[in-house]
């Protein structure tokens, strides 16, 4: 079983995985490093994620890349995915990584949007796994505990976005083209339902899926959250998902709430993976 580490599925497809076509083939990073660094220690984590010159992950178990892999930015925050077929001896070892770009890919980075960056990255990842872990994967669904945002009977309380007004200049992009000011409350911009649910899948860590039926845009603002202990659980204590301390947003003013329920989501299935290669 991985580790509850908080991180980020990618969209379905009928290849396998780890492997890309020939039309399509993704840039190659241009300098590879992968170094063990002995047993996994939460305690000397380094970080993990992208730069201006590549990808980076220090400390970690090699299941920390494959997520940053094979599933987009709107998972980040959930749990760590079950991951049929993985071994459980590699997440007793951390490895450093450097994956650096070369000098075209690094000038073509700088472009791009967030969204576009991750769309970019993750086949490079998937590449660099297949060489030299040998990783093979599918995607699969199943169907799995999951958040529904839904209407109140009092009905949505929400100002809908003419097309043709733009949104403030101090907005920050998200999945799904709306645009939101971050802050102890946020407000969104010419933002779907569906770009709604995306990013509450991160800012509650778990499966939001929108059962609205509403179309088109709004703009809105959620209230600051409340950060939510449950009572079993000790200070500094890892946890299981069902008794990790959560966001509460209260959606209530916009004529929305979250319900538990059940919904249909990928599974990265492992087919075969080795430790990497040495430097």
């Amino acid at each position: 079983m991985l580790r509850p580490l908080c991180i980020l599925v990618l969209a379905a497809s009928g290849m396998t995985l780890g492997q890309t076509p020939a039309s399509t083939k993704a840039p190659a990073f241009e300098v590879v490093s992968i170094k063990p660094t002995g047993e996994f220690d939460v305690n000397r984590i380094g970080g993990v994620g992208t730069n201006a010159v590549g990808y980076y992950a220090k400390g970690l178990p090699l299941s920390t890349t494959v997520v940053m892999a094979y599933f987009p930015a709107e998972r980040l925050g959930r749990p760590m995915p079950r991951i049929p077929g993985w071994p459980p001896s590699m997440d007793k070892e951390g490895y450093d990584i450097e994956a650096k770009f070369d000098a075209p890919t690094a000038e073509k980075w700088k472009h791009l949007t967030n969204d576009q960056q991750g769309e970019m990255i993750r086949p490079m990842l998937q590449e660099m796994l297949a060489e030299r872990c040998k990783l093979r994967a599918h995607m699969t669904m199943e169907l799995g505990p999951a958040e529904e945002l839904v209407l109140t009977k009092h009905g949505p309380k929400m100002k809908q976005t003419g097309a043709s007004e733009p949104p403030p200049p101090n907005t920050y992009p998200i999945a799904g083209g709306a645009m939101i000011v971050p802050g102890e409350s946020v407000t969104f911009y010419h933002a779907s339902m569906a770009a709604l649910a995306a990013w509450l899948n991160g800012a509650v860590g778990l499966h939001v899926v929108d059962h609205t039926g509403l179309s088109g845009t709004y703009d809105f603002v959620i209230p600051k959250p409340v950060r939510q202990t449950p009572a079993s659980q000790a200070p500094g204590e890892a946890s299981d998902p069902a008794t990790r301390p959560r966001w509460l947003y209260d959606l209530s003013g916009l004529g929305l709430q979250l319900r538990p329920g059940r919904a249909p989501d990928q599974v990265l299935v492992i087919d075969h993976i080795e430790k990497p290669t040495p430097n």
